[in-house]
């Protein structure tokens, strides 16, 4: 029997609204301090959440713009952590409500509160717990799986496919790349030294105390590394992923990443994801070749010393446009020892890599940008010509090319600009193009798309019965449908839905109407009803605080009172 009607049996609906309207008062406050335990680290590390940033509708911003709408940012972020902390007050003085204490006095026997929240508890003590949602048989065969040492289980790179090889052939997979003398080599000592750099920075005054005590953790560990199988290939190999959270530079990778984020996405050629490629896609018109070109093994290839020579290239003219205080030869020199610790955990064996990125670490798919980003400026200067269309997302890439260009003469030359940095080509066939997760289909004035699955996809999500929570259920439904809305043509969509019911019906035993519900509802989405639900009301008190000595607001905010 349910809690609630367990409680209802024994003391009937009151004491059941009672302890709905207690536990919903708990809910909030827990909300409440969830949310203000985040803005306080928000404003203790000078930062500001997007949902409070301002913004200017002019075309062009200037570092003084910017330093105006950053300030008041800030003071709106202090003005919401006071309104969060009275409402802490005003639910924490509810809680102890003396309507809700009497109601619960007047179910109790004799007004004894205490006993009725023990025969509560007794109930949830008594309360069945979550059935497991495998059989006997399968937790059986998980567990003979398991000591079974002459396999090896393991996920695979992509597809959420699960890998079942022999011990001895896994083994000799992960020795063949470990074994390249050219990107890795054994350590005889672990390699964590301490962090004088921060140290210099924080006595220049360049780091605040706040983020040099975020960035300089304590009882810091060596990354460590596991293998994932890449299936999907021609040749089956495994790529080596580096866990680097709670080493010694992970917290400063990753706050160069923040803050550097936007020179990653200055390439003419930058995809930021299927959706806008799509959009992109569909202003085109009259192209006669799709070829697709693709990296091998790109984060291990790329040249550090260069990429790191192009980022301090690039801060010369960008450091003013970066919300930071570090100057562009404390940001070179802070990069360079993020990487310089390059090293990682193996099975009990310290390996260093001696050539290329970590996959993994946070600032890895950064300077993999900024690197691509001059590379392909220069590659397409000196090509021997210049493709219609040429777009990229991260190692891949989409040429749309005419009928006189030779996609393998573009090739020859993309693979002559690096001895590391080679490329791979696939052409369209029968006018369709995989790129992405998108089906590209080449018709006479236009491109239509639809959704594009690897052969090694295996469409399993989290299922049904897993217990997990409902709203993350349905928001992966939801996810789903938004792409196929986002990337399908018209044409192409309907087949798409179908698949996705299927998938979610069939395989993963969700029950049809919510998966229906939840598709129907997310079609009818438009991009207003998606925005962050986040308004910031400014008081009275607040707007004048923001006001020009002229008595005007020169941001343009409205007071409300």
């Amino acid at each position: 029997m349910p809690l609630k009607q367990l409680i209802r049996h024994h003391h009937g609906d009151e004491a059941v609204s009672a302890l709905n309207r207690f536990t919903n008062l708990l809910i909030k406050k827990t909300r409440n301090d969830n949310q203000l335990t985040f803005l306080l680290r928000c404003r203790d590390n000078k930062l500001v959440p997007k949902g409070l940033q301002l913004k200017t509708s002019l075309r062009r911003s200037t570092p003084a713009i910017a330093k105006i709408l950053h300030e008041a940012s800030s003071k709106i972020l202090k003005h919401q952590i006071s309104n969060l902390r009275q409402d802490r007050s005003h639910l924490h003085q509810a809680i102890q409500n003396e309507g809700t204490l009497k109601g619960l006095q007047q179910l109790a026997p004799n007004g004894n509160v205490d006993y009725l929240r023990h025969q509560i508890a007794d109930i949830i003590r008594k309360t069945p717990r979550q059935q497991n949602n495998l059989s006997k048989d399968e937790r059986k065969a998980i567990q003979e799986l398991r000591k079974d040492k002459g396999i090896t289980i393991t996920a695979a790179d992509k597809g959420k496919a699960t890998v079942i090889m022999d011990t001895p052939e896994f083994t000799q997979l992960e020795d063949k790349t470990l074994e390249d003398p050219t990107t890795y080599k054994p350590l005889k000592k672990d390699p964590t030294a301490k962090k004088k750099t921060l140290k210099t920075l924080h006595t220049n005054r360049e780091i605040s105390d706040s983020i040099f005590n975020h960035l300089n953790p304590n009882n810091a560990q060596p990354p460590y590394a596991r293998a994932t199988v890449k299936i999907h290939k021609n040749h089956v190999k495994t790529r080596i992923l580096v866990c680097s959270r709670g080493s010694v530079y992970y917290n400063t990778a990753q706050h160069l990443s923040r803050t550097l984020a936007p020179l990653g996405k200055t390439g003419s050629s930058f995809v930021k994801d299927s959706a806008s490629l799509v959009q992109q896609l569909r202003n085109t018109s009259d192209t006669k070749k799709l070829v697709s070109y693709d990296v091998v093994d790109l984060f291990t290839n790329i040249p550090i010393k260069e990429a790191i020579h192009i980022l301090s290239t690039r801060l010369e003219t960008s450091l003013p446009d970066l919300d930071t205080k570090l100057t562009a030869q404390s940001i070179v020199d802070l990069v360079s020892k993020c990487f310089d610790t390059s090293y990682f955990n193996w099975n009990g064996q310290l390996y260093q890599q001696i050539h290329g990125l970590p996959m993994g670490p946070p600032l890895s798919p950064l300077l993999t940008e900024i690197y691509m980003i001059a590379f392909e400026d220069t590659a397409l200067k000196t090509a021997p010509f210049t493709p219609k269309h040429w777009f990229r997302k991260v190692d891949d890439v989409l040429a749309l090319l005419d009928d006189n260009q030779d996609p393998e003469a573009l090739l020859q030359h993309l693979n002559s600009q690096h001895a590391r940095i080679q490329f791979t080509m696939e052409e369209e066939t029968h006018q369709q193009l995989p790129f992405l997760d998108i089906l590209l289909h080449r018709r006479q004035q236009s491109i239509a798309t639809s959704v594009y699955r690897k052969p090694t996809h295996t469409d399993q999500y989290i299922h049904h019965q897993s217990n997990h929570h409902p709203q993350i259920k349905k928001g992966i439904v939801a996810t789903l449908a938004r792409r196929a809305k986002a990337v399908c043509s018209p044409d192409s969509l309907h087949s798409e839905l179908k698949h996705l019911k299927s998938t979610f019906q069939d395989l993963n035993e969700y029950p049809p109407h919510l998966v229906s519900n939840t598709i129907t509802k997310t079609l009818k989405e438009t991009p207003n009803s998606r925005a962050p639900k986040c308004r910031v009301l400014l008081s009275t008190s607040l707007a004048m605080a923001l006001q020009t000595d002229e008595g005007t607001n020169s941001l343009g905010l409205k007071a409300s009172n």
